[in-house]
């Protein structure tokens, strides 16, 4: 499956693949961290909620 994320609220330790997290019509975003030291001058980052704390109704279509 790959590598996890950790959910981006404070005091949550859920870790969950993106892709599956993807296949639920869970939201992310990748965001500028503001740092500049890769390559390419940008350091993208990614920003993920758990189903437990996404701004929709992904818990709901995970339950059905």
């Amino acid at each position: 499956m790959g590598s996890t994320v950790q959910c981006c609220v404070p005091g949550c330790s859920r870790s969950f693949h993106l892709n599956c997290l993807w296949s639920v019509g869970g939201e992310m975003t990748v965001k500028d961290s503001g740092k500049h030291y890769c390559a390419n001058g940008l350091n993208p980052y990614i920003e993920a909620r758990c189903v437990e704390h996404q701004l929709v109704g992904v818990k709901e279509a995970c339950e059905a």
